[in-house]
């Protein structure tokens, strides 16, 4: 929206005279705050003159910032369908499987203990759930916690089979 800077008519963005004056000198009228001014960019909000709101998914309040100023919701992301007490908050992490997360706790146990067999099961729950969902970051974390417990296992059978055969050959 813009208004005339001499008779103060508001008109669409479209206008290039004032259909009260005449003139041609707009202000650009801010979507967010109303604040007129110049330039593309409110100087008090940020916001673009010919910026057009995100719908809340969640509250229905139209708004021009990253988040939903009445109930928080982050524009871009699903919202969560679990128990909220009325408000549905956005969730980060929103369809982990119990696959992906068992494959990361065995990564992670496979460091420390029993790392080949733990490993090498995370390593197979992790592949079985990167097919199923590309992008779980958990199930790949889990994956690369898999292989470095297989690393390790082997490393710590070697150096332990060199040190046996270090200890028979001192006797």
């Amino acid at each position: 929206m813009k208004v005339c800077t001499f008779c103060g008519l508001k008109t669409d963005d479209k206008t290039s005279n004032c259909a009260s004056c005449g003139s041609s000198d707009f202000l650009n009228v801010c979507p967010n705050c109303s604040n007129e001014f110049e330039g593309s960019f409110c100087p008090d909000c940020g916001t673009r003159y010919d910026a057009l709101p995100a719908i809340c998914q969640v509250c229905g309040t139209k708004f021009y910032t990253k988040a939903c100023p009445n109930c928080g919701y982050i524009a871009g992301t699903r919202v969560n369908n679990g128990p909220s007490y009325g408000i549905k908050r956005p969730s980060i992490r929103q369809d982990v499987s119990f696959t992906a997360r068992f494959s990361l706790a065995l990564g992670i146990l496979g460091m420390f203990m029993m790392p080949i067999p733990l490993s090498i099961i995370a390593i197979v729950l992790a592949s079985k759930e990167l097919k199923v969902n590309k992008d779980s970051s958990m199930a790949r974390t889990g994956l690369v916690l898999g292989i470095v417990g297989v690393i390790f296992g082997v490393l710590m059978i070697v150096i332990y089979g060199f040190s046996v055969i270090a200890a028979i050959a001192r006797e």
